[in-house]
């Protein structure tokens, strides 16, 4: 009988040992992640990753998946270790409210989650060059300004095209043809 009871407190022993162990591992990856997304770093860690993501973006989003188990780890602190002081136990919610704080941010604050507009072109122009064909696409911004969308190995400077108006953008880009031995037909 004497054995099972030192048996019973030696395996509490060791299961308030892991709830500790628990809450510092939860305390030191909120700190290793908040870090980045208060300071709002724009540096992106791993280009060839499938979504490509701010480093400031991608530890809110990992914080909001965190926020659950480090919330469980501090409940297990404040119901497994006993503190001479209950009122003090408290503050084992710590890290899990100032979390919550954070999460909250990145979700109603930092996150657009109004849809971008895609913006539809007023015209396009196919030309040819040297056996290469390129598109062009015109749009007008809200301003009244016009831009040009081309594709990224086009070579043709920007600084001929006219931005004036649709028809002056047209005709820049027709009379670079012309002059190089292309056709915009």
């Amino acid at each position: 009988m004497v054995k099972d009871i030192s048996k019973k407190q030696k395996d509490y022993k060791w299961f308030k040992i892991f709830v500790i162990i628990l809450n510092i591992i939860g305390i030191g990856c909120l700190i290793y992640f908040a870090i980045p997304y208060l300071r709002h770093d724009v540096s992106i860690r791993n280009l060839n990753a499938m979504l490509v993501l701010y480093s400031w973006d991608s530890c809110g989003f990992i914080l909001t998946l965190g926020l659950i188990p480090l919330l469980l780890a501090n409940m297990m602190a404040y119901k497994f270790i006993d503190l001479k002081n209950n009122k003090i136990k408290i503050l084992y919610f710590i890290p899990s409210i100032l979390c919550l704080i954070i999460v909250c941010h990145y979700l109603f604050i930092a996150t657009d989650w109004k849809e971008e507009k895609v913006k539809e072109s007023i015209a396009i122009m196919k030309c040819s060059i040297n056996e290469n064909h390129y598109t062009y696409q015109i749009f007008e911004e809200d301003n009244g300004e016009f831009s040009l969308g081309m594709e990224d190995d086009d070579t043709m400077p920007l600084s001929i095209v006219d931005y004036t108006s649709k028809d002056t953008i047209i005709e820049s880009i027709e009379k670079y043809y012309k002059t190089n031995g292309g056709m915009c037909p």
